[in-house]
């Protein structure tokens, strides 16, 4: 019988369908807006509407990801958090 820590576990990998479908909803989104939409202040608000869900999605599917990108990347641990240290000043003005 094997210990939990010895027995073989598959790594995750990232999910890229996910990426590449949301770059395909997000084109396709843009592209009725440039054939839907009149040039104007709605067109413009469309577009960066659009624009800021693309960095959006992204930014959370990197998120979702980054355990499985770490390990694809060759790092034997996946990232953790780290505590924040105090910053010790140098000079000696107080003293």
């Amino acid at each position: 019988m094997y210990a939990i820590g010895e027995m073989e576990r598959s790594s995750p990998r990232p999910r890229w369908g996910w990426l590449y479908g949301i770059v395909a909803v997000v084109g396709g989104l843009l592209t009725v807006v440039e054939v839907a939409i009149p040039d104007g202040l709605a067109r413009r608000a469309f577009e960066c509407i659009a624009t800021l869900a693309v960095f959006g999605t992204m930014a959370v599917w990197v998120r979702v990801n980054r355990v499985a990108l770490a390990l694809d990347e060759g790092n034997p641990t996946p990232p953790r958090p780290r505590a924040a240290s105090p910053v010790r000043s140098t000079s000696k003005r107080g003293r």
